[in-house]
C-alpha cells in the first residue's frame, strides 16, 4: 500500500453551482468543452454546463494543484493519488428505476460525474495501477439494468479503445454485492428469492468492531431487523462482543477511496450523503441493522408510540405471519400468506379504508439504529486494513465529490421528487462535506444524530477518525470566495429540500421553518409565497 496523503486542511469544501446545469447523456460522456489537462480531445455536442465541468469546477475550487490549473499539467487528484494506487470509486447504484417512473438520476449517480472522477483519477495514476468502480445496491436492485441505464457499456469500451491515452488502465465496473433478492409484485420475498451471485472478486471479509461498534450500547439488539426476514441471522452478527460486517475486499484493498453520493433526502437518516453511501461497502445486507422491530415504547424503534391502535395491531400481525411463513419460506407457507394477504386485500377494498400505517420499517426520525450503522462502516473504511483488521490510525486515503446536479427530496433515498439543484461538491473529509451540502438543501445538521454524534467537542463512546471537533473551522470556497457554513447561506439561498414525511419538522433550519410557515400562509390565504 503507498504512502496515504493526508491533506493539511480536511475542513476545506469545493462548491460548484450553476442552476442551469443539467446531465450529458451522450454515453461515452465527453466534456463539452476541450480542457487543456484531458487526455482524451474529443468533446461532446450537447450544449449547456454539464457534470463534468461543475466536477472541474469544485476541484479547482478546493485549490487542488492550483499553480498549474489551467495548464496540460494540472493533475487536481495527484494530491490525494499517487502512480501505483488501487482507487476505489463508490457512486451511489441504490436501485435500477424509479418507483413511479420520474428520473431516475434523481436516485442514482449520474455517469457523466462517473467519467468526470475516472478521468481525474488516470490522469493521477499516470499508467500506474488500478481503478474500480463499485458498489452494492439493494438486494433487490437489478444491476444489469443499472448498467443499461448508465450506458456503462460504452463508458468502458471509450476506456478499452483509448487504454493507451489513458496509460492503459481499464476501469472495471463491479456489483459488489454477495446476495440478490427478487420481489413480488408487492414487495415480498417468497420461495427461491435469494440468489447468489459472482460478487466481489477480491472477497469479502467480517470485520468486528465489538465493543466500539455503536450497536454494541444500544438495548434489545435481539429485535434488529437487516434486509431479509430471517432476523435471526442480524441478531447473530450484531451480539455482545460480536458486532460484525462482511466487508468488500475492492473496498478495503483500495488505497484511496472516492466517494461519489447522490444528494438526497433519506427515511431512516435523515439525509444520504457520503456518511450513508457506505452502506454499499458491506456485502450482504442482512448483516446491516436497518432498526428494532416494534413501536418506541416497546423496545423498538420501527415506528413511533403515539400510532394509531389499529395501525400497531397491522403492523404486529404483519410481522407475526412473515416470521411464521416466510423466514424459511416453502410453498405451503408461501401459499398460506398469499391467501391471508389477498383477504386483507379485500377486506380492505370493502371497507373503503386503508390503515396501513404511513410511519413503519424505521422510516421516521425515532430511528436510533440505522444511524448507529452508518458510523460503524465509515469507522471501518478508515481504520480497517487490507484484511479487516481494525487498526489505531488511517489506512487509505479519501475523496468525496457529492452529485447534487439532480438531487432528490421527499420520499428518499428510492422515491425521491426528482430536485434541479445544479451542484457539485469537492472535499477531503466527509464531514465537512456533508454539512455543506446540508446547508444548502435548508436542513440542521445538530437535528440529525447521525451527524450531531459525529460533530462537535462533545464526549462520544467511539471517536471517529474522520470526527470535525469544531464546525466553525469548516470553510467552503465558491466563486473564489471563502465561507463559513452561516456565512455561505448569505450568498447562496437554500434550497429548501422537503424531508421524507416521516422526518418533517424534525430536521429544517429555522430559515426553512420560517420560509414553510411563510409559504403555508400565502397558501392559505390564496397569496403567491415570496421567495426569498
Amino acid at each position: 500500500m503507498s504512502k496515504i496523503k493526508l491533506n493539511k486542511d480536511i475542513h476545506h469544501v469545493g462548491l460548484a453551482l450553476d442552476g442551469r446545469a443539467g446531465y450529458n447523456n451522450q454515453a461515452p460522456f465527453h466534456p463539452h468543452l476541450r480542457y487543456p489537462e484531458c487526455r482524451c480531445d474529443e468533446t461532446s455536442e450537447s450544449g449547456g454546463a454539464d457534470a463534468f465541468a461543475l466536477v472541474r469546477e469544485a476541484l479547482f475550487q478546493l485549490g487542488l494543484d492550483r499553480a498549474r490549473y489551467g495548464t496540460p499539467d494540472w493533475n487536481p487528484l495527484g494530491e490525494i493519488i499517487s502512480p501505483g494506487d488501487s482507487v476505489a470509486l463508490k457512486p451511489n447504484w441504490v436501485l435500477d428505476t424509479h418507483p413511479r417512473g420520474l428520473d431516475i438520476f434523481s436516485v442514482i449517480t449520474h455517469p457523466s460525474l462517473i467519467r468526470a472522477a475516472l478521468d481525474y483519477t488516470l490522469l493521477a495514476l499516470d499508467g500506474e495501477g488500478e481503478v474500480t468502480v463499485c458498489d452494492a445496491p439493494q438486494a433487490d436492485c437489478n444491476f444489469e439494468r443499472v448498467f443499461e441505464i448508465s450506458q456503462l457499456s460504452a463508458l468502458k469500451s471509450h476506456y478499452e479503445e483509448h487504454a493507451g491515452t489513458y496509460g492503459g488502465i481499464i476501469p472495471k465496473f463491479i456489483d459488489l454485492r454477495k446476495i440478490a433478492y427478487l420481489v413480488d409484485d408487492d414487495g415480498y420475498l417468497k420461495d427461491n428469492s435469494r440468489i447468489t451471485l459472482a460478487g466481489d472478486p477480491n472477497g469479502y471479509f467480517k470485520v468486528n468492531l465489538g465493543s466500539e461498534s455503536l450497536l454494541y450500547h444500544l438495548e434489545n439488539l435481539e429485535n434488529l431487523y437487516g434486509a431479509d426476514y430471517d432476523r435471526n441471522f442480524t441478531s447473530e452478527h450484531h451480539s455482545g462482543e460480536r458486532q460484525e460486517y462482511l466487508v468488500s475486499g475492492t473496498i478495503l484493498k483500495a488505497d484511496v477511496v472516492i466517494s461519489l453520493p447522490k444528494m438526497k433526502s433519506h427515511k431512516k437518516t435523515g439525509v444520504t450523503l457520503n456518511l450513508k453511501n457506505l452502506v454499499g461497502i458491506n456485502g450482504d445486507k442482512n448483516y446491516l441493522a436497518h432498526f428494532r422491530v416494534g413501536a418506541s415504547d416497546a423496545g423498538g424503534d420501527e415506528y413511533p408510540a403515539r400510532m394509531d391502535g389499529k395501525q400497531k395491531l397491522i403492523l404486529k400481525s404483519q410481522r407475526a405471519l412473515i416470521d411464521k411463513l416466510l423466514v424459511k419460506p416453502n410453498k405451503f407457507s408461501v401459499g398460506l400468506f398469499n391467501l391471508i394477504s389477498a383477504g386483507y386485500r379485500l377486506l380492505r377494498r370493502a371497507s373503503k379504508m386503508d390503515l396501513t400505517p404511513a410511519i413503519r420499517l424505521g422510516d421516521w426520525s425515532g430511528n436510533d439504529t440505522a444511524w448507529r450503522m452508518v458510523i460503524d462502516l465509515n469507522r471501518i473504511l478508515f481504520l480497517a486494513d487490507e484484511k479487516g483488521v481494525m487498526r489505531e490510525t488511517p489506512q487509505r486515503g479519501y475523496f468525496s465529490i457529492v452529485d447534487g446536479i439532480i438531487a432528490g427530496e421527499g420520499d428518499g433515498p428510492l422515491d425521491p421528487d426528482p430536485r434541479t439543484a445544479g451542484i457539485v461538491l469537492a472535499g477531503h473529509s466527509p464531514i465537512p462535506v456533508d454539512l455543506a451540502a446540508m446547508t444548502l438543501m435548508g436542513f440542521d445538521y445538530r437535528k440529525l444524530r447521525l451527524y450531531d454524534y459525529i460533530v462537535g467537542d462533545k464526549q462520544r463512546v467511539v471517536e471517529a477518525p474522520y470526527a470535525v471537533n469544531d464546525p466553525g473551522r469548516i470553510r467552503v470556497s465558491y466563486l473564489s470566495e471563502t465561507y463559513s457554513l452561516d456565512r455561505l447561506l448569505t450568498q447562496i439561498e437554500p434550497l429548501n429540500f422537503r424531508p421524507h414525511y416521516g422526518w418533517r419538522g424534525k430536521i429544517e433550519s429555522q430559515a426553512h421553518q420560517e420560509y414553510q410557515t411563510h409559504t403555508e400562509s400565502a397558501c392559505q390565504n390564496q397569496e403567491s409565497p415570496v421567495i426569498r
